[in-house]
């Protein structure tokens, strides 16, 4: 742990070196935009992150997360920022704090990026601690430096989220606001000051925060956050409709399968019990490219099982292949339901509905909740083999694997 905390922060020391150099060297005459900066940042973490994938310490997973978190914070403000520069010849004053700044926050950004994609019991929890009044200098530093340089919507959007993080929520809002130039035409950045703006609410989305995940869904109406922001909305409004109107487009947008996209279709599930909404008002499915029918279970078998166990519906090539075209997740309590299994499920683009010839549908109860067949399943006999576009099928769960 020793040689990993040395490393570390001699890679850090590195960083900041690398970043204060321009800063504390500038002479009359010279420049340095805020751009080159968030561009330094992220090419040393982005750097950093390969080694750490190619030295196996990162899985693929962790090292896209982790590269599409900079890409989200860092990148982007290298995109959006004005080609003049920020930090012109007369302020040399405001680069010195912001070199103090830098030297507090980059190595908090890197602690917390590793906080969630590293090994945080490798690293005792004293070692984790940052005096507190050392980040207050440095955000009020970097507070006063925008007072006196206040066209800087890069540095204000960094300001809001240093206040964020300390739970000063008036002064973080003030600072998002500030930041609105830089705000306003980015859905992830909207999304991002919504959440600010509720939780300095008491986590109350409706009002303004939700005013503005309309703003992000009117730019991208597929922004996965912004949709569940909006189903979380209209759920707590007892618009159970609304909801899973919004959730069944987050749906569309998830990895099927993957652990969101089941908890996802939980939520759905229940704001379609409670709503009393019935299968059917989930959206319909290209005439053409979806199959459609009805699952239910043979009598006797409803006490052997748990109204939460899982529930899958499977269409597979009528070619001997095992991977499925696609896949429907539901609950015993749905029983007995109509169901459409449409493109939008497709496990693989390359492999769909519409561009098989035939196809044949099976159901199964998964005891574990796992959709790899297990002894003690219960399953339906498979369907006879259908072409896209056909409907009224009816599966019967009546036997055990």
């Amino acid at each position: 742990m020793t040689v990993f905390l040395i490393t570390t922060a001699v890679l850090t020391l590195a960083v900041v070196v690398r970043l204060l150099w321009p800063l504390w060297r500038s002479k009359p005459g010279s420049t340095v935009t805020v751009a080159q900066l968030n561009a330094e940042v992220y090419r040393d973490q982005l750097k950093e992150l390969e080694r750490d994938l190619a030295r196996g310490q990162l899985a693929d997973t962790a090292y896209a997360e982790a590269r599409d978190e900079l890409q989200r914070r860092l990148l982007d403000d290298v995109l959006a920022a004005p080609a003049k520069p920020e930090l012109p010849p007369t302020a040399s004053r405001t680069a010195r704090w912001t070199a103090l700044a830098l030297v507090v926050l980059v190595p908090l950004g890197a602690a917390g990026l590793y906080s969630r994609v590293g090994n945080l019991a490798a690293v005792d929890a004293d070692t984790r601690a940052v005096a507190p009044e050392e980040v207050r200098r440095a955000v009020a530093h970097l507070a006063e430096a925008l007072r006196q340089s206040p066209d800087n919507p890069q540095g204000w959007l960094l300001l809001g989220r240093a206040y964020a993080k300390m739970e000063r929520f008036p002064d973080a809002i003030a600072a998002y606001d500030n930041a609105a130039p830089l705000i306003q035409k980015n859905p992830d950045l909207l999304v991002e000051q919504a959440g600010v703006l509720a939780a300095a609410a008491g986590n109350q989305l409706e009002g303004r925060p939700m005013a503005i995940v309309n703003q992000a869904l009117a730019i991208d109406p597929k922004h996965p956050m912004g949709l569940m922001l909006a189903g979380v909305s209209a759920y707590r409004r007892g618009d159970h409709a609304g909801a899973v109107a919004a959730w069944d487009k987050l749906m569309a947008v998830l990895p099927p399968g993957s652990p969101e996209a089941e908890e996802l279709q939980a939520n759905i599930d229940q704001a379609r019990s409670e709503g009393r909404l019935p299968a059917s008002a989930a959206a319909p499915a290209v005439v053409g490219r979806a199959v459609s029918g009805e699952v239910s279970l043979a009598p006797g078998l409803a006490a052997q099982l748990g109204p939460n166990d899982v529930v899958f519906i499977i269409a597979r090539p009528d070619d001997g292949s095992r991977a499925p075209l696609a896949v429907l997740r539901k609950r015993v309590a749905d029983l007995p339901l109509s169901f459409t299994l449409d493109d939008s499920m497709a496990m693989m683009p390359e492999r769909t509905i519409s561009k098989a010839k035939a196809m044949v549908l099976v159901a199964r109860i998964s005891r574990s909740g796992q959709p790899t067949p297990q002894a003690g399943d219960l399953t339906s006999t498979p369907s006879a083999a259908v072409t896209p576009g056909t409907k009224g099928i009816r599966l019967v769960i009546d036997r055990a694997l």
